[in-house]
C-alpha cells in the first residue's frame, strides 16, 4: 500500500483462482478492507482497476468467482461498495497491431487457445464450462484485433495447434498447458508471445495507473504477481 497526502494505492499482486473457497480471496478481502478505511476521499476520487476487462456480476459470490476469479470478485466488490470500476488495459487491436510485429496472425492465436485452456482448468471439475461453449469467443478475436478477413473456429484452432506444435491436439494434459501459456517457458513459439503480450500490456498499465494516481485518485487493483514484479519498480519510481 502506498499513500500520498488523501491518496491510496493499493496494488494486490495474486494468482489467478477459480476456487471460491481458496484462501486468497480472504487475503484480498483483508486489502480491499484496508483500503476503505485508508482512503479519505469521496467515491468520485477513487476507482478500482481489473486486469482483463469488466466482468458481469450476476449471481452469488460464489458463482462470479467460479466464472471470472479474482477480476470478476473484484467487480463484486466495487459493485457492492458503488465505486467506479475499469480495466486498464490496451486496446486489443493496438495490442494485435503491436504483436503482428513479431509473430503471425496463426502464432498469437495459439498463444491465446493454449493460455484459455489453462485457465479452463483452473475451475474446479464439476465446475468447468463444457469445452466448446467455453471457447467460443475466441472465434472473435479476429474481428476484435481488426482481422477482418480471418475466419476462426474451434476446430481451426485446433488446427493451428497441430501445426505449430507437431502433434495431435490432446486437451487432457493440464501441465503442458500451463507450461504453454507461460512467458518464462521455452515450449513454443506461444511462450514468446506471451512474452511479448506481457512486455505491451505492463508499460501501458504503468501509464494508466500514473495518470489515474496524478488525477488525485485513490486506487485499488488485483493483477497477477507476474505483472506486479515487472511493473513494481517503475511504480515506485512514478508514485514518488
Amino acid at each position: 500500500m502506498f499513500i500520498k497526502g488523501k491518496q491510496v494505492f493499493s496494488y494486490v499482486g495474486v494468482m489467478h483462482v477459480h476456487d471460491p473457497s481458496h484462501p486468497l480471496f480472504g487475503i484480498v478481502d483483508i486489502y480491499w478492507d484496508q483500503w476503505i478505511k485508508g482512503k479519505r476521499k469521496t467515491a468520485d476520487n477513487s476507482i478500482v482497476l481489473v486486469e482483463g476487462g469488466i466482468r458481469p456480476v450476476n449471481g452469488s459470490r460464489s458463482d462470479i468467482i467460479t466464472n471470472h476469479g479474482e477480476a470478476g470478485y473484484l467487480v463484486y466488490l466495487a459493485d457492492k461498495a458503488g465505486l467506479t470500476c475499469t480495466s486498464p488495459e490496451p486496446k486489443d487491436k493496438d495490442e494485435g497491431e503491436e504483436l503482428l510485429r513479431y509473430f503471425s496472425k496463426e502464432e498469437i492465436l495459439h498463444y491465446y487457445f493454449v493460455r484459455q485452456i489453462d485457465q479452463w482448468y483452473r475451475t474446479k471439475e464439476k465446475d468447468r464450462p463444457v469445452y466448446d461453449t467455453y471457447f467460443a469467443y475466441l472465434t472473435e478475436l479476429p474481428a476484435r484485433y481488426g482481422w477482418n478477413d480471418y475466419q476462426l473456429d474451434i476446430k481451426k484452432m485446433e488446427k493451428i495447434y497441430e501445426d505449430i506444435m507437431g502433434v495431435a491436439f490432446d486437451i487432457t494434459n493440464a501441465r503442458l498447458f500451463n507450461k504453454l501459456s507461460d512467458p518464462y517457458q521455452e515450449v513454443s513459439v506461444s511462450n514468446k508471445v506471451a512474452l511479448k503480450s506481457g512486455q505491451f500490456r505492463d508499460k501501458y498499465i504503468v501509464g494508466q495507473l500514473k495518470q489515474y494516481w496524478d488525477s488525485g485518485k485513490s486506487i485499488f487493483s488485483v493483477y497477477g504477481h507476474s505483472h506486479i514484479e515487472v511493473q513494481e519498480e517503475e511504480l515506485r519510481r512514478l508514485l514518488t
